[in-house]
C-alpha cells in the first residue's frame, strides 16, 4: 500500500488538496527567498538554494547596456 512508504506531510499532500503548507526560507549566500522543499520532503530546514548548493555562490544578474535612442 502507498502509505506505508510516505511520510507524514506526503500522505497528507495525496489525502487531498489542501496538504500541508509549504514553508519559505532565505538563502544564506544569494539571500533572495524559495519554497523550503527539503523541509516539506525530509523535515530539515534549507539554509541554501539549489544554485547556491551546486555552484557555491550567488548567480550573477547581467547587466543591460543602456542605448541612447535618438
Amino acid at each position: 500500500m502507498l502509505s506505508d512508504t510516505l511520510g507524514l506531510k506526503q500522505q497528507q499532500a495525496v489525502d487531498g488538496p489542501n496538504g500541508p503548507t509549504m514553508q519559505q526560507f532565505t538563502c544564506a549566500v544569494c539571500e533572495q527567498r524559495y519554497f523550503d522543499t527539503k523541509y516539506y520532503f525530509y523535515g530539515v530546514e534549507s539554509t541554501k538554494c539549489l544554485w547556491c548548493i551546486k555552484y557555491g555562490k550567488s548567480k550573477k544578474v547581467p547587466k543591460l547596456a543602456e542605448t541612447n535612442n535618438e
